[in-house]
């Protein structure tokens, strides 16, 4: 069953943090002690009731609430992708690391080395490691026309040739002889190096 939006409201895992510390604050910052002086008996009265029945409610509704939450995040698991959720992920992880390599040059124009040399030096480490990272990004997405053209002529190495070639599914195993006599020429002078 479908919880109200009033057990919602009071209730979810994601406005439970919110109570938490809305009610830390009026206890630590003295406004709660303001509120409570200012009521008279019969009012201290009924406050402690009318907080009571709110608390009572949301004692009642957590499971019903929680539960209704779960169903609702394994229905949309079960619908995602997991490849689309790693992507995501690293998406997520590429973008801080962006963050930090941004963050780190900014902190390097605007700060000098001699007001804080240890902050300095990790800077310039994250702002170099990342610049390497972009580098070899870039470098990984280039056709490989032109890595063989930027490695130069001296790292170059041959390439294994893969000849592929559809065969007829024969009626028995086949030996070697009669797969060798269904390849073309060209296959069979580089079965023989």
């Amino acid at each position: 069953m479908k919880p109200t939006f009033a057990e919602l409201f009071f209730a979810s895992r994601y406005m439970l943090p919110l109570w938490v510390v809305g009610s830390g604050w009026l206890w630590f910052s003295g406004h709660g002690d303001f509120i409570w002086s200012r009521l008279n008996e019969d009012d201290r009265v009924l406050a402690i009731l009318f907080l009571s029945a709110i608390a009572a409610g949301m004692l009642k509704a957590f499971p019903k609430v929680w539960a209704h939450e779960q169903a609702r995040r394994d229905y949309a698991a079960a619908g995602r992708d997991p490849e689309a959720v790693k992507r995501r992920r690293w998406l997520m992880l590429r973008l801080l690391a962006i963050a930090g390599w941004g963050g780190s040059l900014w902190w390097l124009t605007e700060n000098s080395y001699a007001a804080n040399p240890d902050l300095y030096r990790a800077a310039l480490v994250i702002a170099a490691g990342g610049s390497l990272w972009a580098l070899v990004a870039v470098y990984s997405r280039l056709p490989a026309s032109l890595q063989n053209r930027l490695r130069g002529s001296g790292s170059r190495e041959q390439e294994s040739f893969i000849v592929r070639w559809a065969l007829p599914v024969p009626k028995r195993a086949p030996n070697g002889k009669d797969i060798s006599a269904g390849l073309p020429d060209y296959c069979k002078l580089v079965l023989t190096t």
